[in-house]
């Protein structure tokens, strides 16, 4: 059962690592053409940009989202921008400073 364990741990971390090290740089680098080619310099300066992703959670339900953000804001792992990150939304750029979520009341 531990080589088992040890094997799929590996495997995850081989996995991770060609995202990181190939799939994440091209994503990049097709938003960085696509957004150049498709839209002027004033729509890009204006904030206009074609984006690909590697993130998998940009697939993910709402619900899910923000139970992963319940979950790991209990252990002050998650900063407010990290969250609205997971919930596509954009940082609040009024705050400087890290603020960790502490509590995420959920309705």
């Amino acid at each position: 059962m531990k080589n088992i364990f040890l094997t799929l741990f590996a495997l995850l971390i081989s996995v991770s690592a060609y995202a990181e090290g190939v799939i994440e740089p091209r994503a990049i680098q097709l938003s960085d053409e696509f957004t150049r080619k498709v839209f002027s310099e004033r729509a890009i300066r204006d904030g206009y940009r074609i984006e690909f992703t590697a993130n998998r959670m940009q697939y993910a339900s709402l619900t899910t989202k923000t139970k992963l953000i319940h979950e790991i804001a209990q252990f002050g792992m998650i900063t407010t921008d990290e969250a609205r990150e997971i919930i596509d939304l954009p940082p609040l750029r009024r705050r400087r400073r890290r603020k960790d979520i502490t509590k995420l009341e959920l309705y």
